[in-house]
């Protein structure tokens, strides 16, 4: 009997895996090349859109407002304060795109964020060893790692899209277009796409791949990931 997957990871996991230092973790964490998230539970979050008026004020457009529990990716610069310092409150979280924005409404004083509490979720640890060609080198318990998997597939006009053996319909013209054009990028060896370049080639004229999806079904958030202005299919889904 196989033991379920794990959908995140401590720290020490994916250094053992990678055959990394901690030295090595704050930087790719620090720097923005890995990203880092923590387990919430309970919280109230608001996201949505910060718009900059011509007169260069701005201010911020609510698109959700609720109660969460799961997990919260940590910005840059938090990280850098967790790993400096051993701990540190957060009131704002990465909301996975410039021009948008993720604050933690209650607790009011914030989150308690300790090391301890870091994790790296499955997508991001499989994302990172396809950008960097890890799977070769990847360890678990001292043995080569498995490669990551692409069982994925898609129709034509990318209305239908099936992902580990679940499958998802999107009606909407440019919804269907948007995940045909991640699809062929994933086969064509290049998973992520400049979010407004991706917008821009399917004229849309929403200003966040999120607003091409607001009418689909919720899952779309199950396979299609976006952050720091870039979207890709989540093939692990």
């Amino acid at each position: 009997m196989s033991l379920p997957e794990k959908e995140y990871f401590a720290l020490e996991e994916i250094e053992e895996r990678w055959n990394i230092r901690r030295l090595d973790t704050v930087y790719y964490a620090e720097n923005g090349l890995l990203e880092v998230a923590t387990r919430v539970v309970g919280v109230v979050i608001e996201t949505g859109i910060i718009e900059t008026e011509p007169d260069g004020r701005w201010c911020k457009l609510l698109e959700d407002h609720a109660r969460y529990s799961g997990l919260l990716t940590l910005r840059a610069c938090d990280l850098a304060t967790i790993f400096r310092r051993g701990s540190a409150v957060i009131n704002f979280f990465d909301s996975g795109a410039d021009g948008r924005y993720g604050d933690v409404v209650e607790p009011a004083d914030g989150v308690d964020v300790r090391v301890g509490d870091l994790v790296v979720t499955r997508g991001e640890r499989d994302r990172f060893e396809r950008l960097h060609a890890l799977g070769a080198s990847a360890k678990v318990d001292g043995l080569q790692a498995r490669p990551v998997v692409l069982p994925i597939d898609c129709s034509d006009d990318g209305s239908w899209i099936k992902v580990c053996n679940r499958e998802y319909m999107f009606p909407g013209l440019l919804q269907k277009t948007a995940v045909r054009r991640l699809y062929d990028a994933l086969q064509g060896g290049s998973p992520t796409l400049p979010m407004q370049s991706l917008l821009e080639e399917i004229e849309s004229r929403s200003r966040h791949i999120s607003q091409v999806f607001s009418g689909a079904d919720p899952k779309w958030r199950d396979i299609i990931g976006y952050g720091k202005g870039l979207v890709w299919l989540k093939v692990d889904a």
